[in-house]
C-alpha cells in the first residue's frame, strides 16, 4: 500500500498518511515513512489542520490525521519538509528553461544552411528558433499564467510528469526540444525524491 518507488507516486492520493507515520516508528518499518509523508505534505488545507505532537488532543473533525498524534520529531521534520518542497519547485517551475545545457541541435551550425521554405528540416528549424525567441512568454502562458505553477505546488513529483506532458511542440518546439525538456523534468523528480531521504532523515 505503501510503496516508496517514484514511478508509484500518482496523483491519487493515500489515506490514513499521519496513523502510517504513527506505525511505521512504532514498529520499526521506515520503508513507510517516505510515502506517508510525501502524502501529507500535498494534502490540502495541511497548514491549517493541527498536526498535533504526542500528549495533546486532536481537533474534532480532522479527517486528514483523525487519531493519529505525531512526534515533536516528525512534525518539524513535515513543516521542513513542506517549505523545502515549495521551494524546489518554484525555484524549477516558476522560471523558463534555457537551452545552454542542451542546445537544439537544429540550430548547430552547419546543419541546413539552406534558408528552402520547401525544406521540412528548415521548418522545424524556423520553428524551433522562433518557439526559443519567446520562450519565457511561452513559459509564462503555460505555466504561471495558466494556474499550472498553483495547481502542483503541494505535488511537485507529479506536477513535473504534467509539465513534461504540456504540449511543447504545439509551441513551436522540435522533437530533440521537447524531449530534453521532458528529460529535465524527470532529473528534477528524481532529485527531489531522493533528497526527501536528507529532509526526513530516512
Amino acid at each position: 500500500m505503501w510503496p516508496d518507488e517514484l514511478s508509484c507516486v500518482t496523483p491519487t492520493h493515500l489515506p490514513h498518511p499521519a496513523e502510517t507515520v504513527i506505525i511505521a516508528r512504532k514498529h520499526n518499518v521506515p520503508s513507510l515513512l517516505k510515502r506517508a509523508f510525501y502524502e501529507l505534505l500535498r494534502t490540502e488545507g495541511l497548514a491549517k489542520v493541527n498536526l498535533l505532537p504526542e500528549g495533546h488532543t486532536s481537533p474534532e473533525g480532522s479527517d486528514i490525521i483523525g487519531c493519529a498524534k505525531l512526534s515533536d520529531a516528525d512534525l518539524l521534520r513535515l513543516l521542513d519538509g513542506r517549505e523545502k518542497l515549495g521551494l524546489a519547485w518554484v525555484s524549477f517551475a516558476g522560471s523558463a528553461p534555457t537551452d545552454a545545457l542542451e542546445p537544439c541541435p537544429l540550430q548547430t551550425p552547419g546543419l541546413g544552411s539552406q534558408n528552402n521554405v520547401h525544406d521540412p528540416e528548415t521548418t522545424e528549424r524556423d520553428r524551433c528558433a522562433e518557439a526559443w525567441r519567446n520562450n519565457v512568454l511561452i513559459w509564462s502562458e503555460k505555466v504561471i499564467g495558466s494556474g499550472f505553477l498553483k495547481q502542483w505546488m503541494l505535488d511537485p513529483i507529479c506536477g513535473l510528469e504534467r509539465l513534461a506532458d504540456l504540449d511543447w511542440s504545439d509551441a513551436g518546439f522540435c522533437e530533440s526540444c521537447v524531449g530534453a525538456r521532458q528529460e529535465l523534468c524527470q532529473r528534477k523528480r528524481e532529485e527531489i525524491w531522493e533528497n526527501m531521504d536528507t529532509w526526513f532523515g530516512l
